[in-house]
């Protein structure tokens, strides 16, 4: 296995890192990790279920409405949801920020986020 080097820069201390031990010595990774991080597509699956974490939504497609391939048609639901964020909208209506993607409902006196 082939170790590859590289400039790490400065511990954040200010001191200069420092390689201990002989690198030829490092044993070789186990397969099943080499194997892991070749396919690593095929593998997360698997682990996001050992984690617990949910497999995402599927979208369906999208399907053209009737009317969609006539010249001139407009669609007012695409048009609003590019010329607005969720954020401005959730905001606009009284919701209140607090923290990170999360929002508290309008007249809710509650310190956690809705959700």
């Amino acid at each position: 296995m082939a170790i590859a080097r590289c400039d790490i820069g400065k511990h954040p201390d200010g001191g200069a890192y420092q390689l201990i031990g002989n690198p030829a010595a490092i044993p070789e990774a186990p397969a099943v990790l080499l194997d892991m991080l070749q396919h690593w597509d095929d593998w997360k699956p698997c682990l996001d279920s050992a984690l617990g974490i949910p497999e995402p939504h599927k979208i369906a497609p999208h399907t053209p409405q009737q009317g969609e391939q006539l010249p001139n048609w407009r669609n007012p639901i695409q048009e609003f949801n590019q010329s607005c964020c969720v954020s401005d909208v959730l905001m606009r209506n009284g919701y209140k920020p607090t923290g990170k993607d999360r929002f508290i409902r309008p007249a809710v006196h509650l310190k956690h986020p809705a959700r």
